[in-house]
């Protein structure tokens, strides 16, 4: 293990709050010519209107296609010629605005910024071309097995009462719904000073950012804001498949889900270590087992998602049609194995030292630490969190990996998704528990 890792030397930030309440988080950083800037609006995909999914993606894009007295084309140029680059994005949890600047352009670069924010004009025009893009990517799902599967798993696995019941990506007849109205209906819910974090790190004087900020900003007008409130995945009582019938696909994808955790959960560590022993590492146990030992698969892995709301515990992968279930007995049989027989040390000191040398490509530019202050600023983690990885990290003991797996990893209560030839694949697995054979329609995308 590199000697230094684990006293990695995190630069010092600082947060507080304009009097609109809009968060400022800022990390001044001299050695970097380049200033990040990031300004995260607390609602993301999910928590779109029911029948509206796709509609946070939509307005996000439409943030690049026209903003103060620019029109998309002008936008563009006016960013380009200040060597800057701006983007957006809806996500699950959140939506963001990102923009690398230059240091001596931080004025300029924050004014088009700003504007973005807080004046885009949504024109007709490039909401149907937003629109019509969207569909086109749907569309384009169907023909690509892994994504489709990964599309229907999240409705089959989370359900239409969890946030994440549908991709943020959205569904065709709900896209296909949206007005423009919509669009700006949404902004004006979601675009509050007091609904936002904005985030700055690199090359920057605090006294000037400081100013900067209340000038772009500080007549950004407060509104009502609604908080959600965390939501579980409901548990099932014994392991559930279910099969989309796509018959021209010669191999089956294969998603099997449980219950995981949400970001800030107390065993958050030991769980990051036991996945890698088990399925997140290239040495993993999955990994050696399916691919190497069985040659079952050329890629299998597995992982937690770390968001607001609790999220999965997923393991994912494909095989030859014909392979189905010895595929899916293999990986429940590795599950049942790593339960019984726990992990060794010298797993646990491999998969340690790894993430900490892993751990430092993280903080290498603004953007990865800006993103790194999102996180401590959306979620709510402890100051030091950034700091504080490596040696907390390093402390989980042998007992605390095994205990996260008994806690978190299991053995009944799967959701399995399987795309591909239901002829072939249902008399394979009828067997191993209940089983539910689709064909896809056009409400599933």
């Amino acid at each position: 293990m590199n000697k230094n890792t684990s006293t990695i030397r995190i630069p010092k930030f600082d947060n507080y709050q304009l009097e609109n309440g809009l968060t400022v988080y800022v990390m001044p950083i001299d050695k970097m010519p380049l200033i990040s800037v990031k300004c995260i609006i607390k609602d993301g995909a999910s928590k779109t209107p029911p029948g509206k999914s796709g509609l946070a993606t939509i307005m996000m894009e439409m943030l690049k296609k026209g903003a103060g007295n620019r029109n998309a084309f002008e936008f563009s140029e006016a960013v380009d010629y200040l060597g800057a680059g701006m983007d957006t994005a809806a996500l699950q949890d959140y939506s963001f605005i990102s923009a690398d600047l230059l240091a001596d352009q931080l004025d300029v670069g924050l004014h088009l910024f700003s504007d973005m924010i807080l004046s885009p004009t949504f024109p007709e025009t490039e909401f149907i071309s937003s629109k019509n893009r969207l569909l086109a990517a749907i569309q384009g799902i169907k023909d690509n097995p892994s994504s489709l599967n990964s599309h229907l798993f999240h409705q089959y696995f989370y359900g239409s009462d969890h946030p994440y019941g549908i991709p943020s990506s959205g569904k065709k007849q709900d896209i296909e719904s949206i007005t423009l109205q919509d669009v700006k209906d949404c902004y004006t819910r979601s675009f509050l000073p007091n609904n936002a974090i904005i985030i700055v790190a690199g090359n920057f004087n605090q006294n000037t950012l400081n100013g900067l900020l209340q000038k772009h900003f500080g007549d950004w007008g407060p509104g009502e804001i609604y908080p959600d409130q965390r939501k579980m995945v409901p548990r099932q009582s014994e392991n559930r498949y279910i099969i989309f019938n796509k018959p021209e696909i010669v191999q089956a994808q294969i998603r099997m889900a449980y219950p995981g955790i949400y970001q800030g959960h107390p065993d958050t560590y030991p769980i990051i270590l036991a996945n890698h022993i088990f399925g997140g590492g290239f040495t993993s146990r999955l990994l050696d087992e399916i691919r190497v030992k069985r040659g079952l698969t050329y890629s299998i892995s597995s992982g937690f998602t770390l968001s607001f709301h609790q999220g999965a515990f997923a393991i994912g992968t494909f095989t030859k049609t014909e392979s189905t279930r010895e595929m899916i007995e293999a990986i429940l049989d590795q599950l049942s194995k790593f339960k019984s027989s726990g992990i060794t040390q010298s797993e646990l000191s491999v998969a340690v030292n790894f993430l900490v040398g892993l751990y430092p490509l993280s903080l290498e530019t603004c953007e990865n630490l800006a993103g790194k202050l999102g996180a401590i600023a959306f979620y709510d983690l402890p100051s030091n969190w950034i700091s504080q990885y490596i040696p907390l990290l390093q402390a989980v003991t042998k007992d605390d990996v095994e205990r996260s797996i008994t806690n978190h990893f299991p053995l009944n209560g799967l959701t399995t998704v399987i795309l591909g030839n239901a002829e072939s694949i249902l008399p394979q697995i009828e067997s191993l528990g209940k089983v539910e054979v689709r064909e896809i329609s056009d409400s599933d995308l």
